[in-house]
């Protein structure tokens, strides 16, 4: 008598999650990567900064995000008291020409939110979307969503 048997086939093993530190974030159907990107703490304030490409040493686009350094969302239109909320979208066409768009409840202009998940005292993490008016003065406003950030700190 002869007896055979087939070895099972292993399972291959979960891969495991990856961890993407930075900023990202649509702006005009453009899919922005930060190839910088800062998140620093200062009193009772979380900055966050990234910044996607350069020319000749130039920010070609920032991404500016102030609000409470703690988990938790962050609305322009619930801020009350002394909070100061602030998101930016800034556009670098040059070392002479750049354009802001800011959503602010201090200057009582844009709409936007800010969620931060992860807050410890070596990551933040979380989402953003806003619309920001021109910050000279002019008509246009600039959308910003999808935004995502990762960052050790």
């Amino acid at each position: 008598m002869l007896l055979g048997a087939c070895a099972k086939k292993k399972d291959d093993a979960t891969p495991a999650a990856t961890t993407t530190t930075g900023v990202t974030w649509t702006a005009d159907n453009t899919n922005y990567t930060s190839t910088f990107a800062n998140a620093t703490v200062q009193g009772t304030d979380l900055y966050v900064t990234g910044v996607s490409g350069t020319t000749n040493g130039i920010a070609n686009n920032t991404i500016s995000l102030l609000v409470p350094a703690a988990a938790g969302t962050y609305s322009i239109a619930a801020a009350t008291g002394n909070a100061n909320y602030l998101m930016s979208y800034n556009i670098t066409a040059s070392s002479t020409n750049s354009t802001a768009y800011v959503a602010s409840n201090l200057r009582g202009n844009g709409s936007g939110t800010v969620t931060i998940t992860t807050f410890s005292a070596t990551d933040v993490a979380g989402t953003f979307s806003f619309t920001g008016d021109n910050a000279s003065g002019g008509t246009d406003k600039k959308v910003v969503t999808n935004g995502k950030f990762a960052i050790k700190r």
